[in-house]
């Protein structure tokens, strides 16, 4: 049985849904909604003290209630999403709860 899952702290909760390419492409048709990454509130925190703050690791980790080691986790996940979601020109849906 895995070990549950622990509590994150989020200080910024995204101001939007999501960020849709510039295709032309109707984002509302359920099909299109498939095709598309969703980032985690916590990969969003993440990616904001990290990139956005430009805050080291360890004080992240430390506002956020985990490890560096599991901080740079859930950076690198985030950043992952966001470069696929960049050259594939998918959608990227933002967690909002």
């Amino acid at each position: 049985m895995p070990r549950p899952r622990k509590e994150r702290c989020v200080e910024l909760r995204p101001c939007i849904e999501a960020m849709v390419p510039a295709s032309g492409k109707d984002f509302n048709k359920k099909s299109e909604r498939n095709d598309c990454i969703c980032l985690e509130i916590d990969e969003f925190e993440a990616i904001r003290l990290a990139d956005y703050l430009n805050m080291y690791h360890e004080e992240a980790a430390r506002r956020m209630g985990v490890s560096r080691v599991t901080f740079g986790r859930i950076l690198k996940r985030g950043r992952s999403k966001i470069a696929k979601a960049l050259i594939e020109g998918l959608p990227l849906m933002l967690e909002k709860n």
